[in-house]
């Protein structure tokens, strides 16, 4: 248990799922996005940021570039 649900939390992931963004909507104060879509803001606007394992290997390789 992360015990996310009361913070402000950023879940990101390497793709778009569905499931996984219905399932946020219980989550008062989450946004889910991909990998692609993390931007310096959404960063410095969250206290809890939760990274898909596939997810940090696309910010690497993206940021190694």
């Amino acid at each position: 248990n992360l015990k996310i649900d009361d913070k402000k939390s950023l879940l990101i992931l390497k793709n778009k799922n569905n499931n996984i963004y219905l399932s946020s909507r219980n989550l008062k104060k989450s946004k889910v996005i991909t990998a692609t879509e993390l931007n310096t803001y959404d960063i410095l606007n969250h206290k809890n940021l939760v990274f898909v394992e596939s997810s940090i290997e696309l910010i690497n390789n993206t940021l190694d570039k």
